[in-house]
C-alpha cells in the first residue's frame, strides 16, 4: 500500500512541477500562480512524509525534492544545495515521527512550516521583485491552504478509525 500511496502522490508532484513550468511566468507578486503552486507542492510533499513511512516512500521523498530542485534550476545556485538537505533532512524526520506529529494540529503546522522555510529561502533568493508583503501574504495563504488540508486529513482519519 505504502507503494501504491507513494507512486499516486509522486504523480501529483510531478503533474503540479509541469503546471509550475506552463505557469512560471504568467503572474508576479504575491498572487503569482507559482507561489501558489508551491505551496500546493509543499503541503502534498508534507502530506507524502506523514502518510509514507517504507523505504521506498522516502526514496520518493527523495526523488521528490531532487526533482523540485532540479526542476526550478537551483542547482547551478551554491545557496540552493544547503537548503535541500535542510529540506530532505526535515522531511525525513517527519517522515519518522508521522503519526506523532498528526496527533496534534499545531506540531504537524509547526513541522510543516519550518521544513518549507529552507525551500521558501531557496525560491525567495531565486525570484527577483519579490517584497516582504509578497512574503507575508505567501505564508498566509501557505497557511490556510495548511489547515484545510490538515483539517480534511483529520476528518478522514476518523472516519476510517470509526469504521
Amino acid at each position: 500500500m505504502d507503494t501504491v500511496l507513494a507512486s499516486f502522490l509522486f504523480a501529483m508532484l510531478l503533474f503540479l512541477h509541469t503546471e509550475v513550468v506552463t505557469f512560471k511566468n504568467i503572474g508576479s507578486g504575491a498572487y503569482s500562480f507559482d507561489w501558489t503552486f508551491l505551496n500546493i507542492q509543499l503541503i502534498l510533499y508534507i502530506f507524502m512524509a506523514v502518510t509514507v513511512r517504507s523505504s521506498v516512500g522516502r526514496g520518493f521523498l527523495i526523488g521528490v525534492g531532487l526533482l523540485f530542485y532540479w526542476e526550478r534550476g537551483f542547482f547551478s545556485y551554491w545557496y540552493s544545495w544547503p537548503t535541500l538537505i535542510a529540506a530532505l533532512a526535515i522531511a525525513m524526520v517527519i517522515s519518522h515521527f508521522g503519526e506523532q506529529l498528526l496527533k496534534h494540529v499545531w506540531q504537524i503546522y509547526l513541522s510543516a512550516v519550518v521544513m518549507c522555510i529552507p525551500v521558501w529561502i531557496a525560491v525567495g533568493t531565486a525570484t527577483d521583485g519579490d517584497q516582504l508583503g509578497d512574503w507575508a501574504v505567501n505564508f498566509a495563504i501557505f497557511s490556510g491552504q495548511f489547515i484545510l488540508v490538515n483539517a480534511f486529513n483529520v476528518r478522514l482519519r476518523r472516519d476510517i478509525i470509526a469504521n
